[in-house]
């Protein structure tokens, strides 16, 4: 833009919006009463609106962060006993996440993720108990979009006896040392090697997770079993751009027939970012926390709209105030659209003012606007 057209953008500015603006926080002083009444109710209203909107806001963004997380999915299951309505679970066998990427084609990338159950960790003279451990594939990084801020996300996991840590947990036992390559033992008989630190993130996810170890442990554990009849872990896929879900549904179910004698399960693949919301369990497909949204998202519409309510209320009711005013701005030769504009401004004004309001007492003092 030209220096020219700058300054004459800054020179109508100046001859027209400043004059404008003055003369209406005149107006508004004068009647500072209502002009007060006003301000509060609407900020009041639009501050509690926007904390409503945020905590949506905030419960949809579970999970969106992984890299195309809409090709992201979650097996899952309907059982049936004795001719019932199916019992919904979102377990699946040990053994199955491999064989369904190697014989389905539509999947091109499966992670197990099995929870290791309350581990016992020392590092030198320090003894943590940890419950947030899971066992999981080394395909984990390359599925999630977890951000390591130490190891290579292709290699972390390759070793049997190697561990990856969130920062939070390096920070309890190692302090500011590095702690790639520190050696911590494991239930006070495996010893394994730090190889990576998951950043500390305030991502909302429903991979909740303080310990990372190889899928290797868990096929140590008493409780791992090749059978097909066990259902305990979480097995997420990663579908072809562009396939539907139903039919990969239909495909798990027909490779698992094949794998399984008198198999009676249907299963399904859930979308990972909907889980948070979504997520069921047991008889009846309940509409889970999204019912939740809902609810918040209709109070935070019908606030606003009780407030722009009030808010024209009380400016018709003002109105009758000023009409000496008006009549005396007409008889000077103000025309009616000169009028209606210098009403909308006044309202804009307020309007204005109430959002900074509700906008800083959203954020609180000790809170970052």
């Amino acid at each position: 833009m030209k220096p020219m057209m700058i300054r004459l953008l800054l020179k109508s500015f100046a001859t027209m919006i400043v004059p404008r603006t003055v003369q209406t926080f005149r107006i508004l002083f004068r009647e500072r009463k209502m002009t007060l009444i006003n301000m509060i109710g609407l900020s009041i209203s639009l501050a509690c609106t926007l904390m409503m909107l945020l905590w949506v806001a905030d419960e949809l963004s579970y999970d969106r962060f992984h890299e195309n997380f809409k090709q992201l999915y979650r097996v899952e299951e309907d059982q049936y006993y004795s001719g019932k309505e199916p019992y919904h679970v979102n377990v699946t066998p040990y053994v199955s996440g491999p064989v369904w990427k190697e014989e389905i084609p539509e999947i091109t990338r499966q992670c197990r993720m099995a929870w290791a159950g309350g581990m016992l960790f020392t590092y030198g003279d320090h003894k943590f108990f940890e419950d947030g451990v899971f066992a999981v594939d080394s395909s984990f990084f390359e599925l999630f979009g977890f951000h390591l801020k130490y190891g290579n996300r292709t290699e972390v996991l390759r070793d049997p006896y190697s561990m990856v840590i969130t920062e939070e947990t390096a920070k309890k036992y190692f302090g500011d040392e590095d702690p790639v390559g520190k050696s911590v033992l494991v239930n006070q008989e495996d010893r394994f090697t730090v190889s990576g630190v998951v950043e500390r993130t305030t991502k909302n996810t429903v991979l909740e997770f303080d310990v990372l170890l190889p899928w290797h442990y868990m096929t140590t554990m008493p409780r791992y079993t090749d059978s097909w009849n066990t259902n305990s872990i979480m097995t997420c896929v990663k579908l072809q751009e562009g396939c539907a879900d139903s039919v990969v549904s239909r495909k798990i179910t027909e490779v698992t027939d094949l794998h399984k004698e008198g198999n009676t399960i249907d299963f399904m693949v859930a979308p990972l970012h909907k889980i948070h919301l979504h997520s069921y369990f047991g008889y009846g497909h309940s509409p889970g926390a999204v019912l939740y949204v809902y609810i918040f998202s209709a109070i935070a519409l019908f606030v606003l709209l009780i407030a722009c309510i009030n808010f024209m209320n009380l400016s018709t009711a003002r109105s009758s105030i000023r009409a000496k005013e008006i009549g005396l701005r007409k008889v000077s030769g103000a025309s009616r659209e000169q009028l209606v504009r210098q009403h909308l401004f006044e309202s804009f004004i307020q309007v204005l003012c109430a959002m900074v309001l509700a906008f800083f007492g959203r954020a609180g003092p000790d809170q970052p606007v």
